[in-house]
């Protein structure tokens, strides 16, 4: 199993390749006002930061407008968006092989938790993940509710639950050593710095949406470029 007994996946860029989604329900957003962008590529800066903060600041909109582009962005993703993305090579054989292995698997995503089980589902991938961490689902109506520390607290919140939950049968079991056995996967700074302000191990993944530059910046523990290189670091 080596020593990660329980491994956090971030979902966008880590094990799901949701670019084609994310980067059309801008498009859409942004054709709505008159602002046509017929290159995705251009688009995927806002994949990972909180969207009203990206309108914000790649577009020059103020609150109300960024609001106003969230909703949009939404009326497209909620429909088409959030189906329009697939797996990573490799991805879905290492979750079986950690789970095999004896790890435990869970999701921790900044999208709101209706959301990410609908992404699982539509990969087929639900039944890997003993725990699934997604925004709140009033959460979801507030153009703002996702913010750069959003993340931090959301693992927070899952260490302090998981723990509480396993210290009625592994009795003794401390936070530290807890923690000692836990690692995030993420393929932007939010996931690392969300690691490392929670204590635990941390690993990037290059073939998402950031790079290895922004990943070692922010102290990741290893960075991994195939899901080969990131199981043989997991499961060590």
């Amino acid at each position: 199993m080596g020593k990660f007994s329980y491994v956090f996946y971030d979902l966008d860029g880590t094990l799901s390749k949701s670019a084609p989604g994310i980067t059309r329900s801008v498009q859409y957003a942004l054709d709505s006002i008159g602002i046509h962008e017929p290159d995705l590529k251009k688009l995927e800066v806002f994949i990972g930061p909180p969207l009203f903060m990206s309108f914000k600041q790649f577009c020059g909109f103020d609150d109300e407008m960024s609001a106003r582009m969230v909703d949009k962005y939404r009326e497209y993703y909620d429909k088409k968006g959030v189906y329009e993305t697939e797996m990573y090579d490799g991805m879905e054989g290492l979750l079986a092989k950690e789970k095999e292995a004896g790890q435990v698997l869970a999701i921790c995503s900044s999208k709101p938790y209706p959301r990410v089980l609908e992404v699982l589902g539509h990969l087929g991938i639900t039944s890997y993940f003993t725990k699934v961490i997604g925004a709140p689902q009033e959460e979801y109506n507030s153009p703002k509710g996702k913010t750069a520390e959003h993340k931090v607290t959301l693992l927070a919140n899952a260490l302090k639950q998981w723990h509480a939950e396993l210290s009625e049968t592994e009795k003794g079991l401390s936070m530290e050593e807890f923690k000692s056995r836990c690692i995030i996967v993420g393929d932007r700074k939010f996931d690392i710095l969300a690691g490392k302000e929670n204590g635990i191990a941390t690993a990037g993944v290059t073939f998402g949406y950031g790079t290895r530059e922004e990943l070692e910046q922010y102290g990741a523990g290893f960075v991994a470029d195939n899901a080969g290189q990131l199981g043989e670091y997991l499961m060590a």
